[in-house]
């Protein structure tokens, strides 16, 4: 890897989770222990500004390997929606879920820890200064996610932790599960959209590499939701399988690779890979697709008020927006890759693991498919 990239990855990494330390966990599990970091939108602007001079320099770099061009491609889809995030969508003001689950996460992560509850009371108050007209559904996700937390604190793990950062903890807590149900004014439209379609298919675009505009996903995810072949016995450990496929790239890939491993990216690899596998995973995609429609549809206002209520999908779709949809693209993608590919889905497998690629359009571009 050329030796510019890699110290760009690292810097942008740095920089990742510093702001935002538990989302960059997800994405690089070899990073230091997921924190809370309060922050406000000057501070967004800030590091936003820090990452279009990443992004620049990254742009900037004269390559000539077709695998540093691959690099350099993970790298801008790893930094290109984070800027957009911080720069312009602001997503801890509208969805109170942006720091609730940060927050569960954290106490999940780091059990017992004192560090873990030091951060909690400054990061609850930064939530209650920005939230602002939150979805009606999404607060009652964020509720759910408090008395998850409160049950975190309440688990023996933490009965040796200090005894005043704990009370403390525990009270922050509670101060924002009554901000939540008393202090703060919803959005009038309960089902009202939280993207557009040019959003969508920006994310789509430069974040997941998908080349499709939003209408043109969606007619994709539907063709096969419409399948009625779901009878395998349930859904591939999608986590648990993407977990095991990072591990396996080992020490002989670039640190780009190794360490930007998007999970919507991973998942879809895994979820290909049941299905194409394994006889008892067999449907796991028509239901990914079926979530991937809710997932959109929620985002872009589409779903009735009890559609947001009965719906199990729903949940997912407020705590990681467009997670679901990607995930069953890129699986969709990975099939399309095969039929160009020309041989058993095994192969294919291999090949790919073998360049450290688990996006397929990265991964045909490096095998020379198109």
């Amino acid at each position: 890897m050329a030796a510019g990239l890699g110290t760009l990855g690292q810097s942008f990494l740095d920089l990742w989770h510093h702001v935002d330390g538990v989302e960059a966990k997800r994405t690089d599990p070899a990073g230091p222990s997921a924190a809370l970091r309060p922050f406000d939108r000057n501070e967004f602007r800030q590091h936003a500004a820090g990452c279009r001079a990443i992004e620049s320099a990254v742009l900037d770099l004269e390559l000539t390997e077709l695998d540093d061009e691959i690099d350099r491609t993970i790298l801008l889809a790893a930094i290109r929606p984070r800027i957009k995030a911080w720069e312009r969508d602001h997503p801890g003001k509208r969805l109170p879920t942006f720091w609730t689950g940060r927050l569960l996460a954290v106490l999940a992560e780091r059990p017992g820890q004192d560090g873990a509850l030091e951060s909690i009371p400054n990061w609850v108050d930064a939530g209650r200064a920005m939230v602002s007209a939150p979805p009606a559904v999404a607060t009652q996700v964020a509720l759910d996610d408090l008395a998850a937390a409160r049950t975190q604190v309440e688990r023996p793990e933490w009965w040796q932790a200090h005894k005043d950062r704990l009370a403390a903890a525990a009270a922050a807590i509670d101060r924002f599960d009554s901000f939540l149900r008393h202090e703060v004014t919803p959005d009038p439209d309960p089902a009202g959209p939280q993207l557009d379609e040019e959003s969508m298919a920006w994310q789509l675009h430069h974040g997941a590499l998908i080349e499709v505009g939003t209408a043109e996903a969606l007619r994709r995810l539907r063709r096969r939701a419409d399948d009625r072949d779901d009878s395998g016995t349930g859904d591939t450990d999608l986590f648990g399988a993407a977990t095991a496929y990072r591990q396996a790239l080992g020490s002989r890939q670039s640190e780009v690779r190794r360490r930007i491993g998007q999970p919507s990216w991973l998942a879809g690899f895994a979820l290909f890979v049941a299905e194409a596998t394994d006889p008892g995973a067999r449907g796991s995609l028509v239901r990914w697709c079926r979530r991937g429609l809710v997932d959109a549809s929620y985002q872009l206002g589409q779903l009735s008020p009890a559609e947001l209520i009965g719906n199990r999908d729903v949940p997912a779709a407020i705590r990681r927006p467009l997670e679901a949809l990607e995930t069953a693209l890129i699986a969709l993608e990975w099939e399309a890759v095969q039929g160009r590919f020309g041989g058993e889905a095994a192969s294919l497998v291999t090949a790919a693991m073998g360049h450290g690629l688990l996006h397929p359009a990265l991964a045909a571009w490096r095998l020379g498919l198109g």
